[in-house]
Protein backbone atom coordinates (compact mmCIF):
# COMPACT_ATOMS: atom_id res chain seq x y z
CA UNK A 1 0.00 0.00 0.00
CA UNK A 2 2.92 2.78 0.76
CA UNK A 3 3.72 5.20 2.88
CA UNK A 4 1.03 7.37 1.57
CA UNK A 5 -1.80 5.17 2.95
CA UNK A 6 -0.42 3.66 5.86
CA UNK A 7 1.06 6.72 8.25
CA UNK A 8 -2.07 8.31 8.46
CA UNK A 9 -3.82 4.97 10.23
CA UNK A 10 -0.73 3.71 11.84
CA UNK A 11 -2.01 3.77 15.26
CA UNK A 12 -4.96 1.71 14.25
CA UNK A 13 -2.99 -0.73 12.18
CA UNK A 14 -0.47 -0.55 15.59
CA UNK A 15 -3.80 -1.79 17.41
CA UNK A 16 -4.47 -4.67 15.35
CA UNK A 17 -1.11 -6.14 14.99
CA UNK A 18 -0.62 -6.18 18.90
CA UNK A 19 -4.19 -7.60 19.00
CA UNK A 20 -3.04 -10.35 16.33
CA UNK A 21 0.24 -11.56 18.18
CA UNK A 22 -2.00 -13.08 21.15
CA UNK A 23 -2.93 -15.45 18.51
CA UNK A 24 -1.40 -18.62 19.81
CA UNK A 25 -1.25 -20.38 16.02
CA UNK A 26 1.71 -20.72 14.95
CA UNK A 27 1.10 -20.20 11.34
CA UNK A 28 -1.10 -17.26 11.76
CA UNK A 29 1.89 -16.30 14.47
CA UNK A 30 4.64 -15.99 11.53
CA UNK A 31 2.16 -14.14 9.16
CA UNK A 32 2.03 -11.86 12.11
CA UNK A 33 5.37 -11.38 12.11
CA UNK A 34 5.88 -10.63 8.20
CA UNK A 35 2.72 -7.89 8.50
CA UNK A 36 4.92 -6.38 11.37
CA UNK A 37 7.92 -6.24 9.53
CA UNK A 38 5.94 -5.05 6.25
CA UNK A 39 4.09 -2.20 8.61
CA UNK A 40 7.58 -0.99 10.02
CA UNK A 41 9.60 -0.61 6.26
CA UNK A 42 5.86 1.18 4.89
CA UNK A 43 5.90 3.60 7.92
CA UNK A 44 7.35 6.87 6.93
CA UNK A 45 9.85 8.25 9.39
CA UNK A 46 8.22 11.18 11.20
CA UNK A 47 5.20 8.42 11.84
CA UNK A 48 8.15 6.05 12.57
CA UNK A 49 9.53 8.24 15.31
CA UNK A 50 5.84 8.82 16.76
CA UNK A 51 5.86 5.35 17.34
CA UNK A 52 9.36 3.62 18.36
CA UNK A 53 8.55 3.26 21.93
CA UNK A 54 5.52 1.45 21.90
CA UNK A 55 6.66 -0.73 18.90
CA UNK A 56 10.13 -1.33 21.29
CA UNK A 57 7.59 -2.20 23.57
CA UNK A 58 5.97 -4.54 22.34
CA UNK A 59 9.01 -6.30 20.26
CA UNK A 60 10.61 -6.56 23.96
CA UNK A 61 7.09 -7.94 25.68
CA UNK A 62 7.25 -10.33 22.48
CA UNK A 63 10.98 -11.52 23.16
CA UNK A 64 10.89 -12.12 26.71
CA UNK A 65 7.57 -14.47 25.82
CA UNK A 66 9.64 -16.41 23.53
CA UNK A 67 12.58 -17.21 24.85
Amino acid sequence: MGKRYISPVSRKILASLKTALKLKDEEFYDIGCQAWTNFLYNLDESTLVGLIEEVVAVMKTLGEETT
